[in-house]
């Protein structure tokens, strides 16, 4: 008698053989590419490209999705200058791999949970949040801007930036082994007053 593993592991590949010889059904398949998602996790990127131009699909080697934060480096000293004109918003690039950006309230038959979702990034825990909200910044796409002017601290000092997977709902992305949430974070130092970002810059005469 075949184990029930190796059941659903045929059950999820007839799933994504399906999808791929009726690319025209995929919308109305998509529950189906849930199910094929929690039964078989090795299919991860088979089912993200089944997805189709529903998300970002980010290329990876099929394991836990994973990101990582690429711009700022880690313990760099941020001013108001050419690179980030925009100061105290800061853009934060970041690379994925494993899972598929999507904009938030898309739906779990559009975004399945795991492996599509958006980024959340926060400052300082949650010490730096927009109001009512859980993130400072929220991407599905790289950069996501942060904005350091919502620090309830001030804008100049050390802070701690964290960028973590989201699924549709808004619930922690985890790994499947452990319940660890998946995120990167790096420590940033900003100085207000470089650039004429402070209204006591200078020597005032």
């Amino acid at each position: 008698m075949a184990k029930p593993a190796g059941r659903r592991a045929r059950a999820a590949r007839v799933v994504l053989a399906a999808l791929r010889e009726a690319p025209a059904r995929q919308a109305a398949a998509a529950p189906l590419v849930a199910a094929a998602a929690r039964l078989v996790p090795l299919a991860k990127l088979e089912l993200l490209g089944a997805l189709g131009d529903s998300g970002t699909i980010v290329p990876g080697d099929g394991g836990d999705p994973t990101i990582k934060i690429t711009d700022p480096k880690d313990l760099e000293t941020i001013s108001k200058d050419a690179e980030y004109t925009m100061f105290p918003k800061i853009p934060i690039a970041f690379e994925i791999a494993n899972f598929a950006l999507m904009a938030p309230g898309s739906g779990a038959a559009k975004c399945p949970k795991g492996v599509c979702g958006h980024v959340h990034i926060n400052v300082d825990g949650a010490d730096c949040n927009v109001a009512n909200l859980p993130y400072n910044a929220a991407a599905i796409m790289s950069p996501g801007i942060i904005d350091l002017g919502l620090c309830k601290a001030g804008v100049a000092g050390v802070h701690t930036v964290t960028a973590s997977l989201h699924n549709d709902d808004h619930s922690d992305v985890t790994v499947t082994d452990g319940g660890t949430v998946i995120s990167d974070t790096i420590t940033i130092t900003a100085k207000e007053g470089d650039g004429g970002t402070s209204p006591d810059a200078g020597d005032g005469g």
